[in-house]
């Protein structure tokens, strides 16, 4: 920021910086300068943090789990990708759990799969994985007042997916129940 504030100052541009780092800019009115102090004073805290919480956790255990806090941020925000999940806003404490333990639980789930699949040799990501299952559907079919359902062809991945997983794949067509 340092370099970007005194490559402004020498273009004669601060004004659009001004607005998050006035603190780190003096002026008189007619010049600008560089605020060395407020740098010193920040550079103080490099490298530190500070962390609240309401847990009785040991603080190495503590500071071991927020490092670790990219990772499941990282995967989070993966998964969610991967699994069209949307953002939701809630406002009361069980619906925010709620929320939370539906991402987990596809987490856990689709991790699991992902799992299942490498183990029994097949290559293809998950997310191609997926994808081919969500190409198979139950197509509802009357013939002769007949009901029936009309399972549409397995592609891709599908069938190791439902052998993998251990289940039966479902019969091509079937009477509708």
């Amino acid at each position: 920021m340092r370099d970007q504030l005194t490559a402004a100052i020498a273009r004669g541009s601060v004004r659009p910086l001004l607005k998050g780092c006035r603190r780190y800019v003096v002026t008189d009115g007619t010049t600008v300068r560089l605020n060395a102090r407020a740098f010193r004073e920040d550079a103080r805290y490099d490298g530190k943090f500070v962390l609240r919480t309401n847990t009785r956790l040991p603080r190495a255990q503590v500071v071991a789990a927020y490092k670790q806090a990219w990772q499941i941020e990282r995967a989070f925000r993966t998964r969610k990708s991967q699994l069209d999940l949307q953002p939701m806003f809630h406002w009361t404490d069980a619906r925010i759990r709620g929320h939370v333990t539906i991402c987990v639980l596809a987490l856990v789930l689709e991790d699991t799969l992902q799992r299942v699949l490498r183990e029994a040799g097949v290559t293809a990501s998950t997310r191609t994985v997926l994808a081919d299952l969500e190409r198979v559907h139950a197509v509802p079919w009357t013939v002769n007042e007949q009901a029936y359902l009309c399972r549409t062809p397995l592609v891709g991945t599908a069938t190791q997916a439902f052998r993998v997983a251990g289940v039966a794949v479902p019969p091509t067509i079937a009477p509708r129940p």
